[in-house]
């Protein structure tokens, strides 16, 4: 049987704002091999500018080489950032005023909307993958109600479109997180508006 699980959801409330915070899901053995897979990765990077920028001959297909470079530099760059998130990211939502801000960490862009035009405050469902193959866990998703599709967040729309927070926090804390904002946004639990 496993131990309960610290909570990923903080709740704060002080002199008129409120804070929430959601800690990522950390997977040690995942950041370990997404960790290892990028050392692999860093050496194919060396060995490409070696080749591409002191070889002592000029290469052949040195323009397929560039490109594969840049290719394999922007997914070194996303999967390194992936390990950062995966070992202490956090999404934070605070209401302040008439201020909603969302920002998903480390390296999220920080959004602002007007209180007044977020609607349709919601628990927004699982999505299930469409794929041939079963869960990896099926403890875990049997547990949770969960596959491995997109997972449940609290949601809300504003300019247009949808916006998600604590995808992945179990369904009583995503049930907190929603409360907390109704209590502060009543005017956000109007439903969506007409398009």
């Amino acid at each position: 049987m496993r131990a309960p699980r610290e909570s990923r959801l903080r709740i704060v409330r002080e002199a008129g704002r409120l804070r929430l915070e959601a800690a990522a899901q950390r997977s040690l053995p995942a950041a370990l091999v997404l960790a290892l897979w990028l050392v692999g990765w860093g050496l194919g990077e060396a060995m490409a500018v070696r080749q591409l920028f002191f070889a002592d001959a000029p290469v052949t297909g040195a323009w397929f080489l560039a490109l594969w470079l840049l290719l394999w530099t922007a997914g070194g760059l996303l999967a390194g950032g992936a390990l950062l998130r995966s070992l202490g990211a956090r999404e934070v939502i605070a209401v302040e005023g008439r201020t909603l801000t969302l920002r998903a960490g480390p390296f999220g862009r920080t959004r602002r909307f007007d209180v007044d035009g977020i609607r349709a405050l919601r628990l927004d469902p699982v999505v299930p993958a469409v794929t041939p193959f079963p869960p990896l866990d099926p403890e875990v998703v049997g547990q949770q109600g969960r596959d491995p599709g997109r997972p449940a967040a609290v949601a809300f729309d504003s300019g247009g479109r949808s916006w998600r927070f604590g995808a992945g926090l179990p369904d009583a804390e995503l049930a907190q997180a929603r409360a907390a904002l109704a209590e502060r946004l009543p005017a956000a639990l109007a439903p969506r508006a007409p398009e």
